[in-house]
């Protein structure tokens, strides 16, 4: 028996944009940070996901404004990040800042998840019978490219689970 992998795309699925939000999570609680936002139709995810409290952009020097703008006129978002450039002390402090700025730029970019299951199949004479149900099933999501096209597919779940298939068929629309 071989393997078929199919991928489509997962529209009910939001866990890309989850593994968004728990990366800036992450990133405001390793650093020491205050924002505000401007359009305030949106969650602040900065102050939503921080575990401490800082009371008010006062306790900083420096700030920065970040913008991130979707694809209609009411997805935008002004983040006014304040924090101390002199507890960005380490290399590792500055590229956590770094990575905050860039995935808060990224606030409204496309967030793609797919499914993926796989149906054994046997090749007759150049013709597939493949197995009416599947044996396993998985999900990934793709955030760092804007509009994945198949190879970034294929390419990312290689990246993620190796190939363990014989023949993959990806439908990306």
């Amino acid at each position: 028996m071989k393997t078929l992998l199919k991928i489509t795309k997962d529209y009910y699925s939001e866990s890309s944009y989850e593994n968004f939000k728990n990366d800036v999570n992450y990133l405001v609680n390793e650093l020491r940070v205050y924002c505000s936002v401007a359009n305030n139709s949106f969650n602040n995810i900065v102050e939503d996901g921080k575990k401490y409290k800082t009371l008010s952009y006062g306790d900083f020097s420096n700030k920065i404004e970040i913008e991130a703008k979707g694809y209609s006129q009411c997805e935008w978002q002004l983040y006014i990040l304040s924090y101390n450039e002199d507890e960005l002390n380490t290399p590792q402090k500055r590229m956590y800042f770094s990575s905050l700025v860039k995935q808060l730029e990224r606030s409204f970019t496309h967030f793609n998840d797919y499914f993926c299951e796989k149906f054994e199949y046997t090749e007759i004479e150049g013709k597939k019978f493949i197995s009416s149900e599947s044996y396993d099933s998985v999900g990934f999501g793709i955030s760092h490219i804007e509009f994945p096209e198949i190879e970034d597919v294929k390419k990312e779940y290689d990246n993620i689970y190796g190939v363990d298939y014989d023949y993959i068929e990806i439908l990306n629309d």
